[in-house]
């Protein structure tokens, strides 16, 4: 399956025309990782964004014991790394291949030059990117909502 094909059935590409998908796949890489492979690890330089095609992956931070606290388990369709993409500051956690992954890989760069090129396609591909942002900071929410008030209930 080419990349157009595979950018056709991501989620996160649902609102964007069969033209705007060519030029994306202009700037659209593959990549493979085989299971327990460290996609990027927390804290390293940044600078691509990644959606899964198949696959899965986990995303972790570093816990104070030398542990790694599982945030989320990502899926088919699901992006992820898009913070470094567009702050450029070094990963804010660890992204590891949970199983063997296929993702498509989009640089910094070249997405930035298709975005000053097409400021249409820029603006789409920016308001997917704060939705996705926007469901994960509600999930957030709801999580530490539970934690803080079942902490609070079992003080009670």
């Amino acid at each position: 399956m080419n990349v157009n094909e595979l950018l056709k059935q991501v989620s996160f590409m649902s609102k964007i025309s069969g033209e705007d998908i060519n030029k994306i796949s202009t700037v659209v890489e593959e990549c493979s990782y085989k299971p327990d492979s460290v996609i990027f690890k927390e804290n390293s330089p940044g600078g691509e964004m990644f959606i899964v095609v198949t696959g899965k992956v986990q995303i972790c931070r570093a816990e104070v014991d030398g542990g790694m606290k599982v945030l989320s388990l990502l899926d088919n369709g699901q992006i992820f790394g898009e913070l470094s993409v567009f702050d450029r500051l070094p990963r804010s956690a660890t992204a590891i291949a949970v199983e063997n992954t296929k993702l498509l890989c989009i640089k910094a760069d070249r997405l930035e030059k298709l975005m000053n090129e097409d400021k249409e396609l820029g603006l789409l591909l920016l308001r997917q990117v704060i939705l996705n942002l926007s469901q994960r900071l509600r999930n957030t929410n709801d999580k530490l909502q539970d934690k803080v008030f079942w902490g609070f209930t079992a003080k009670l």
